[in-house]
């Protein structure tokens, strides 16, 4: 008895302890999942920072390209009325000199520019790959509910299928036995009935010997 009573108590202890592994193993998992979180939020906070700094960049090459475009004609029309004090060979390498720096002012607004699609376009695959791991995330959680009601449902039916075979079962011997009874009961009528017959046969008999005495 106390072997038994002890068995019991070990199995609880034993299902205690699995169920103290399961919530520590669950607990984990969050602290994973957290930990990737904070992780996505600083990359997501870096990239917000290198888009601020690149807007703030191209800004400032917008106003010294302003400045430039502004300069240009004024100082192309200094150089047209005052023409007269410089050689033709020097006006032509100022105003190369202020033409290349303007070129190379708008290739640096258009390498910026490119340097900010690219942010962009990091930070929107960034951003898509996010929703893309949630949505597989809940999707697994879906299948694994699924998987947990379909097997639910699965024990649940295997038990309803074992009691209505048990059912069955007894009805067949039920029915075994009733039928075994029936014949034993036809065996004993047919035995009473011959022995009947029997008997009035014997009173028949008797009945034409008194019969013919008295005659």
């Amino acid at each position: 008895m106390n072997n038994k009573f002890n068995q019991i108590i070990q199995s609880d202890i034993n299902l205690i302890n699995n169920s103290i592994a399961l919530t520590n193993e669950s607990i984990d998992i969050g602290k994973n999942g957290i930990s990737q979180l904070k992780q996505q939020n600083q990359h997501l906070k870096r990239i917000n920072k290198d888009l601020i700094t690149i807007d703030s960049e191209q800004q400032e090459t917008k106003k010294h390209l302003y400045k430039i475009k502004w300069f240009l004609p004024s100082l192309r029309e200094l150089f047209r009325k005052n023409n007269r004090h410089y050689s033709k060979k020097r006006l032509n390498d100022i105003q190369k000199r202020v033409e290349k720096d303007y070129n190379n002012q708008e290739k640096k607004e258009e390498k910026l520019t490119q340097k900010q699609n690219q942010q962009q376009k990091k930070e929107k695959n960034e951003r898509r790959r996010k929703t893309k791991m949630n949505k597989q995330e809940k999707q697994e959680e879906v299948c694994i509910k699924q998987k947990i009601h379909q097997n639910t449902v699965d024990k649940e039916l295997n038990e309803k299928m074992n009691i209505l075979e048990n059912h069955v079962n007894e009805m067949k011997e039920l029915s075994n036995q009733l039928n075994e009874e029936i014949k034993i009961s036809s065996q004993q009528l047919e035995v009473h009935s011959k022995m009947i017959e029997h008997q009035n046969e014997i009173m028949e008999k008797n009945s034409k010997k008194v019969k013919s005495l008295i005659n």
